[in-house]
């Protein structure tokens, strides 16, 4: 099974970690034609270990039509070249949920069995994350408007360009201050203090004008 063979390749990597890292094992069996999935695998792909027992077309059938022919020549490559491969690709969930998955293959023996195993692991949420920073970088560059992102705690750790040209302060001033400290006056509107202050305990962002 998966679990036993794979586990003994990956020793310290076991059940609870499959889950806490979003990964699980797989192996198939190019003598028997026979494919194990640990039950992160199913998890990933959510499918019930006891009821779904993938063979190699259903498997490839989980990618996206346009990853299909990567994963597809990939394997091909490994089981004819040796050829270790990994790589970020998509596939389709029983629920129909689009995730991004990192796959890490190999080619090797057991029990007089030609093998291909590996780990695949789901990193859609990081690869999200990875993209919407980039996006901001982006954002944050073009605009003119001051933009500020703070802790729970109310301090700053991330400003932008326009927020320094805006209020003439260094990005070492304002990071790690409050910045109500430093962005408001003896005219600032008190409703609008209170307003901020509201967004920062409920950890919402808000888009208001303030006299600095």
């Amino acid at each position: 099974m998966a679990d036993e063979f794979l586990t003994k390749h990956f020793p310290n990597i076991y059940e609870p970690l499959q889950e806490k890292l979003h990964l699980g094992y797989w192996s198939y069996n190019l003598d028997a034609g026979h494919i194990d999935w640990s039950s992160g695998v199913h998890r990933i792909h959510g499918t019930d270990p006891g009821s779904f027992h993938p063979d190699l077309e259903s498997a490839v059938g989980f990618y996206i039509s346009d990853d299909r022919p990567r994963i597809t020549g990939l394997l091909n490559e490994l089981i004819e070249s040796d050829r270790n491969f990994e790589e970020i690709l998509r596939i389709k969930r029983r629920d129909g949920e689009i995730r991004q998955v990192r796959v890490i293959a190999y080619k090797g023996r057991e029990d007089d069995s030609e093998l291909v195993y590996g780990i695949i692991q789901d990193v859609h949420d990081a690869a999200t994350a990875s993209e919407e920073a980039e996006m901001l970088a982006a954002v944050s560059k073009r605009t003119k408007e001051g933009i500020l992102i703070s802790d729970p705690k109310g301090k700053a750790i991330w400003v932008n360009e326009g927020l320094l040209q805006l209020t003439g302060y260094s990005r070492k001033e304002l990071l790690g201050n409050r910045p109500g400290r430093l962005l408001q006056g003896k005219d600032t509107d008190k409703e609008t203090v209170r307003a901020i202050r509201r967004a920062l305990k409920a950890q919402q962002a808000i888009q208001t004008e303030i006299l600095n």
